[in-house]
């Protein structure tokens, strides 16, 4: 999955994530990550954002590379409201024992 999405091959990632899951094979948290990084590199970080919700409401749990790709992403589309929308919802998440940013986070909106 990494290597299709690093490469901006999405269908082909999807047809590999299709298998794993007919095969009831849980994606990790670093393949939802990779998931994000194809959108993110194709120019859609919105629907890497879409995928990212899609996963939280069947139980994954993002990590900051989750947000930090989906930050970077949407700074490369020059969508800064969405990419500082992104860093105030994980310091909302902070207050409740989320995910805190780091240097790649306010690095990326710099």
């Amino acid at each position: 999955v990494n290597a299709f999405c690093s490469k901006g091959h999405l269908a082909e990632a999807f047809r590999v994530w299709d298998e794993m899951v007919s095969k009831s094979i849980k994606p990790t948290v670093m393949i939802c990550n990779s998931m994000i990084k194809g959108y993110c590199r194709s120019g859609n970080a919105s629907d890497g954002e879409k995928f990212l919700d899609k996963m939280i409401l069947e139980g994954f749990v993002p990590d900051i590379i989750s947000y930090n790709t989906l930050i970077y992403g949407f700074v490369r589309e020059e969508n800064m409201s969405k990419a500082f929308g992104l860093v105030k919802k994980m310091e909302e998440e902070k207050q409740r024992g989320g995910l805190v940013g780091d240097v790649f986070t306010y690095n990326s909106i710099l």
